[in-house]
């Protein structure tokens, strides 16, 4: 029965008929009151009647029975909308706007957002038509609606909705190189969303390719990080700088660092430069050992020699890499540093300079020798950081500011903890970025009077008007250099910084355990990202800090393994008592993570340490998130691990409908071999779902799996409606006819949906009453009773004829405490029900609210003539006499 008439609901919209469809989910609703599609689907059709109140008070129960069900937030948000007089914030001016980050969006300010991260432009459209307020500034309401400085631009270029993208851009004409918070323009996000037709469109319509975020990071870097050839091609193509400059190097820097070498062969084709004045992608690319990208590199005719005293085969040779060595050597690489020394600046220099005591022969050649000795002292021990700061002195005095830098630089990376390197690097640049690394110096050494000294202005610079800046304090210095060595996973250096937080108090783990970043990064954090196992294992296993510590987003350490990619740390973290089922604020556990990002050892790694396949969250299940990204290989690994296919998220999504929603026929495919349910449920129908968005190898691949064409709103009817005319094609000769459609064509359907009018507002039907009934009785239950009595005002407004609301409103008004409104309420229902034994019980209890015991007792008795077997009545009737005997102020005369 109930299914019945949920079908000829969905054939009254189909058809149009929203009056009668709303007849029809009326009495769905007396059959089963809990199901919240049913009051979703009678939402929609008050909504269509234009009645947003009546369409508010459904959408609301369906929330109170489905709190987790997005179809319900959206058919809440929809009736707001239409409701007269809704009262939206207004818009700030530009001048008087609050900085993004000054608060988080409101309710329908994040609905905004939503309708562009979900591509709904008709919603977008009003919700934004209301926002501007009518006064025509519908492009600056639209731009100061922010999450964290993202606009609505971000959210529709994140997901790929292109339609809502050329709306905002090419209508609106919003700023389409708009930053957020962290400097990330729509472009970026279009990047990191992997949406090529998305960031093609952006550059096309004038989106700066060159544009960085806050850590420098421009498009094509971000594109190179994420290994996305497709997208690498489209910003060279659309003029993207092929060698911009980052905190992490150019884009073939990233490229050699992440093994990219398909990007890495893209960029050198477009002629991405080999050369730099130390960390050369050569030496990037020995550091992380892919010899694909050196061998590349070398063909692209990348110098071999190297700067200074660090050249790759130093490089090499100190990482043990034979196989590169000798790669090298074939490529002509020379073992012996040749000899570069300037006679003639030696010569000129001679004069003018100061005699160096080391140096006893205080001539030319004396001045060349010393110099030699100490080079070849660093070439017969590279990793001798004495030999290499002795050698950077040399240069230094010599005037080689650029081979003295390149020694320098050498020296603090053999020696990271020796101040004496961050001296010979600050006296090397004397710019700027002296004080940097004389900054560093102190850190390690903060009573080192040579490095203060080297701090210290000159007499020219003491006396300019500019105070020196002050140094900042000891113990954040010291936190700054405990998270840096984590970082760089310097286990002596960390050591060093742990000792000299530790006060003796027994509380060392909770102390390094408190150090964090600015985004709540901790020291376990980053060696886990890092894949600094060392580390690691001094924190856990010495230290025992908190393994299930979480950022500020929620995210463990194991999270930023998996992210990396490090089976190895995600198992030693395992091991350790990491928690699988740790939820991160966009609930999401370990597996979940590791299932979206497509990380397939990982997946199998989680599953065989415990962790639940079928953990159910805000974000549905792994198989949920695998299947939403098109993670083919991992949907096979959970399935082959007996997985619940049928598990539902969001109220109605499967994982087979979120496949489709992604369009990913490999997930689909194996969802179906799996067992998968292909009709789908409620009104979440993948046929349909397909059908809207012209997937035909989907739509194919379901119908062969036995979707019914013919069920739920008609799919060739929506993709007609959508002006999908593949999908049509392919529905038409498996759907039965339409009675309405004259024309029985594709064509002829395709002009019947277009001819098709829109239905006028109605009258409200009475029947809407069960509905605001059923949510009072909950409220009641679960005794909110002011929410039940604003219920029952409502209905009552409706309706000021049944006598139920009067009775219900005055037991809320009584458990209130406010008795002369139970009174009135109990007895407008004695005046409309005389005959009604409970009536008069809801008079009797407001008047012993009130105090008024003899006129309570003859109210009880009015009730116990009509219903004398009534225990409750009776009851209440004792106690009333028993209070009027108490009372002071006993009136003698009788009872009426």
């Amino acid at each position: 029965m109930l299914d019945m008439g949920k079908f000829q609901g969905r054939e009254a919209v189909k058809n149009k008929d929203y009056r009668g469809a709303m007849h029809i989910y009326t009495k769905a609703i007396a059959l089963n009151t809990r199901d919240a599609s049913l009051f979703s689907n009678r939402s929609l059709c008050w909504l269509k009647l234009g009645e947003g109140e009546k369409a508010l008070i459904d959408a609301e129960a369906c929330r109170m029975m489905q709190p987790n069900w997005p179809e319900a937030c959206y058919r809440q948000g929809a009736a707001l909308i239409v409701i007269p007089g809704f009262a939206f914030p207004p818009p700030k001016t530009p001048t008087a706007m609050a900085p993004p980050h000054a608060c988080s969006p409101g309710a329908t300010q994040r609905l905004l957002l939503h309708a562009a991260a979900d591509g709904d432009l008709r919603l977008f459209k009003r919700i934004a038509s209301r926002l501007d307020g009518g006064e025509g500034r519908l492009k600056e309401a639209v731009e100061a609606v922010k999450d964290r400085g993202a606009g609505a631009l971000h959210q529709a270029a994140r997901n790929g909705r292109t339609a809502m993208c050329v709306y905002l851009v090419e209508e609106l004409q919003v700023d389409i190189n708009a930053a957020n918070e962290s400097g990330a323009t729509p472009l970026i996000y279009a990047v990191l969303g992997g949406i090529v037709y998305t960031v093609s469109y952006l550059l096309d319509h004038g989106a700066n390719p060159d544009k960085p975020n806050e850590q420098g990071r421009a498009p094509l870097h971000l594109a190179v990080e994420q290994g996305n050839c497709e997208i690498l091609k489209v910003l060279l193509v659309k003029g993207a700088d092929v060698d911009s400059s980052s905190d992490c190097g150019t884009p073939l820097h990233i490229a050699a660092v992440k093994s990219h070498d398909g990007c890495m062969k893209i960029l050198l084709d477009h002629h991405a430069d080999v050369f730099s004045t130390f960390y050369t992608p050569l030496i990037a690319a020995l550091m992380v050992r892919s010899l694909k990208c050196v061998k590349l590199l070398i063909k692209a005719g990348a110098d071999i020699k190297g700067v200074g005293t660090f050249t790759p085969l130093i490089a090499a040779a100190t990482e043990g890499l034979t196989d590169f060595y000798k790669c090298l050597l074939e490529a002509g690489a020379d073992p012996n540093v040749p000899d570069e020394n300037r006679r003639k600046d030696v010569e000129i220099l001679l004069p003018v300079t100061s005699r160096i005591p080391s140096v006893y022969d205080w001539s030319v050649d004396g001045i060349i020798t010393y110099v030699n000795k100490n080079v070849q002292a660093t070439n017969l021990e590279p990793e001798d950081g004495t030999c290499t700061r002795i050698g950077a002195f040399a240069w230094l005095k010599m005037g080689e500011g650029m081979k003295a830098l390149t020694d320098a630089h050498l020296c603090r990376m053999l020696c990271p903890d020796w101040p004496k390197a961050c001296y010979r690097e600050g006296a090397a640049h004397m710019t700027d970025k002296a004080c940097d690394a004389f900054l560093d110096g102190l850190k390690l050494d903060p009573a080192n009077m040579e490095i203060e000294n080297g701090l210290r202005p000159s007499p020219a610079a003491a006396a300019a008007p500019s105070p020196a800046p002050a140094s900042p304090p000891v113990k954040a210095l010291l936190e700054e250099v405990l998270l840096h060595a984590a970082f760089e996973g310097n286990l002596r250096i960390f050591r060093k910084n742990v000792r000299a937080l530790d006060e003796g108090d027994g509380r060392l783990a909770d102390k390094v355990g408190a150090v964090r970043d600015s985004d709540g990064l901790g020291a376990l954090h980053l060696a886990a990202a890092r894949e600094k196992l060392p580390v690691c294992h001094y924190l856990v296993e010495e230290l025992r800090v908190d393994v299930d510590a979480v950022d500020n987003k929620g995210e463990t350490a194991l999270t930023f393994a998996i992210n990396c990619g490090n089976e190895d740390m995600v198992r030693y973290l395992l091991d350790h008592g990491a928690d699988t089922e740790k939820i991160n604020n966009d609930g999401l556990t370990a597996l979940h993570f590791a299932a979206g990002e497509g990380k397939c050892k990982i997946v199998e790694i989680l599953l065989s340490k415990g962790a639940y396949i079928d953990s159910l969250t805000t974000g549905g299940t792994a198989l949920h998130c695998a299947a939403y990204n098109g993670r083919d290989a991992v949907v096979k690994i959970l399935l082959d691990h007996h997985a619940d296919h049928k598990k539902v998220s969001w109220g109605a999504y499967t994982p087979l409908f979120v496949a489709v929603e992604s369009g990913s026929l490999k997930c689909l495919k194996l969802l179906i071999e799996a067992g998968a349910d292909v009709k789908g449920i409620g009104k979440e129908i993948p046929l349909i779902t397909a059908a809207s968005k012209g997937l035909t190898d989907i739509i194919k691949c379901l119908l062969e799996a036995g979707a019914d064409p013919n069920l739920g709103h008609m799919p060739i009817e929506v993709a007609a409606r959508c002006g999908e005319r593949k999908a049509i094609e392919i529905l038409f000769p498996v759907t039965s006819r339409i009675q309405s459609v004259s024309d029985w064509t594709v064509d002829g359907i395709i002009n019947h949906v277009k001819s098709l009018p829109e239905v006028k507002e109605e009258d409200f039907c009475e029947a809407t009453l069960d509905m605001g009934k059923f949510q009072g009785r909950e409220a009641v239950k679960n005794k909110d009773y002011l929410g039940a009595m604003n219920i029952y005002t409502a209905a009552i407004a409706l309706n000021p004829r049944d006598a139920s609301l009067f009775s219900n409103r005055s037991l809320c008004w009584l458990h209130l405490g406010e008795g002369k409104k139970a009174l009135m309420d109990a007895e407008a229902c004695r005046m409309m029900r005389p005959d009604w034994p409970k009536a008069c019980y809801r008079k009797g209890t407001a008047l012993m609210l009130l105090k008024d015991y003899k006129k309570a007792c003859n109210s009880f008795l009015d009730g116990l003539k009509l219903e004398p077997e009534n225990i409750e009545m009776k009851n209440a009737l004792s106690e009333a006499l028993q209070a009027l005997k108490m009372s002071d102020s006993v009136d003698m005369e009788p009872l009426d």
